[in-house]
């Protein structure tokens, strides 16, 4: 019999590289094998670095610190992905992995990405934030960065000025008011560092000539007023009068952000190699003229994006330019107004769609309140279903309500009635039957998600909860009701790809 230390070295690391991330805590012993097992697996080990200052942490940031400082390691050449969270710790230990970072950064001449979450409210000592940044800003090979804020601002003075050339940026900011108290004080220096940080971003933006990724999402307290109004065009700011030379941007994904078709047009020399679009939740009014204002721009200009979110279908010309052109790879349709439920747009938008049923890897409608899309989306699907030929991940929210629970309850309940039970079941489930059946039909289908609509008019307040839960001890009746019909389906056509169902 073959041993594993006898295998070549090609397979070994093969063998190394597909262990699943639960398998490879094993791994550390099996370094201790030999140096040909060091050699293999300390890249696998030491590829991702995850720090999160913490006290249960601390004996092994001391350690590596001793390691480091002494020159007896350099696993930290083979680290490609860092990533770091600054949040509530105790500076009395969150001193000791400042001083870890400030050994270990140096070292990591292959570091590709830092994903870093970061809360200004802690109120750690600036100068570590800034020597922390200048210092991941010494690594010629950081290509992509990940930055989440939570709660308030960075302070101000914050500088993201040393990182540059970067090709990926993807910034999260969750905004939180409740530390300000209605401090009118509070709230103009929160806004005016808010500015900053916004023009902090657009400089970086400046400083990276080869970017393809960018962006940026803001969350909100729905039920606060919004102290600060991010817009697309302050982030873009630097690169707007930037003609060379022009970014190449491959994909924009925006949310709660303020989006003008004027944004779009004065930065086309940067969109052209365009290929994925998200403008999510623009809290602007009038997004949706806007929204199809920036369809018809990218129609004009020949840019065919293949990742599409829409949020609205108001405006004519969004129909219109996913009709222009073929080769839409991911379309979701979240949201919609009341407005877009009238038959012609509805029967507009489904035969736009049907030009890129031969490259569609993803569809989803994201409709949650009731409204006639399911009903129209299925019966198109169920039409066409063997054109799809490269759809593989369908999700769609239906329409079920705790009357047509009630009702199969009822009919269950009633002996004399178990005769009519299926006829019930069937009436009340046709759409998700026919929506089961017809995912049957595509070929190439990996995953369908149907969960159930929340919200009657999509308000999300409390009294327009479809069904309202009371803890988690009280399973959804809709959901169990819906995982049933799904149980029985599997058992009676055993479909090759996976049905999920979510509980609301």
């Amino acid at each position: 019999m073959t041993s594993l230390r006898s295998l070549p070295y090609e397979i070994l690391q093969k063998v190394f590289q597909n262990l699943s991330e639960e398998s490879r805590n094993w791994l550390r012993d099996w370094r201790l094998v030999s140096r040909t097992f060091n050699d293999l697996i300390v890249p696998i080990l030491f590829a991702k670095e995850i720090h999160g200052p913490s006290l249960s942490q601390l004996s092994r940031c001391l350690a590596i610190t001793s390691d480091l400082k002494a020159g007896v390691t350099d696993v930290f050449s083979s680290t490609k992905h860092l990533a770091v969270t600054v949040d509530a710790s105790d500076d009395t230990y969150l001193q000791s992995f400042v001083e870890l970072w400030k050994l270990m950064l140096p070292k990591m001449s292959n570091i590709r990405s830092l994903h870093w979450g970061y809360l200004p409210a802690d109120c750690h000592p600036d100068h570590w934030v800034d020597t922390f940044v200048r210092d991941i800003g010494t690594r010629s090979t950081l290509t992509d960065l990940k930055l989440g804020i939570a709660a308030a601002p960075p302070y101000s003075g914050f500088s993201l000025e040393p990182l540059s050339n970067l090709t990926t940026v993807e910034i999260r900011w969750s905004i939180n008011y409740d530390a300000l108290n209605g401090d009118s004080d509070a709230e103009r220096r929160w806004q005016g560092r808010s500015t900053e940080f916004i023009s902090q971003v657009s400089a970086l933006l400046e400083r990276c000539p080869t970017l393809q990724s960018f962006a940026f999402s803001a969350d909100y307290n729905p039920h606060r007023r919004a102290l600060t109004s991010i817009t697309l065009a302050s982030l873009l700011d630097r690169l707007r009068t930037l003609s060379t030379p022009s970014r190449k941007l491959r994909r924009l994904v925006t949310k709660e952000v303020i989006v003008h078709v004027d944004d779009i047009r004065s930065n086309l020399h940067h969109l052209h190699h365009l290929e994925e679009l998200v403008l999510e939740a623009d809290p602007n009014p009038s997004a949706f003229t806007h929204f199809g204002d920036i369809c018809a721009t990218l129609q004009r200009n020949d840019i065919k994006i293949k990742n599409l979110l829409v949020g609205n279908l108001q405006h004519s010309g969004v129909s219109q330019y996913i009709a222009s052109y073929q080769g839409l790879e991911k379309l979701i349709v979240r949201k919609l107004d009341r407005t877009d439920d009238s038959p012609v747009v509805i029967g507009g938008f489904i035969t736009s769609l049907q030009n890129h049923s031969k490259t569609l890897k993803w569809l989803e409608f994201d409709v949650d309140r009731l409204s006639p899309w399911p009903q129209g989306i299925v019966a198109h699907l169920q039409s066409q279903a063997e054109q799809y030929v490269a759809l593989q991940t369908l999700r769609i929210r239906l329409c079920v309500t705790l009357d047509d629970t009630n009702t199969v309850e009822c009919q269950i309940l009633v002996r004399h009635a178990m005769l009519r039970f299926d006829e019930r079941l069937q009436m009340f489930t046709v759409m998700q039957t026919e929506l089961l059946e017809t995912a049957m039909r595509l070929q190439a289908l990996c995953v369908l998600e149907c969960p159930s609509i929340r919200y009657k008019t999509g308000s999300g307040e409390l009294e327009d909860y479809i069904e309202l839960r009371r803890g988690v001890n009280n399973p959804s009746r809709i959901y169990t009701f819906m995982k049933g019909i799904v149980e029985r389906f599997k058992r009676a056509h055993e479909p090759k790809f996976v049905i999920k169902l979510f509980q609301n």
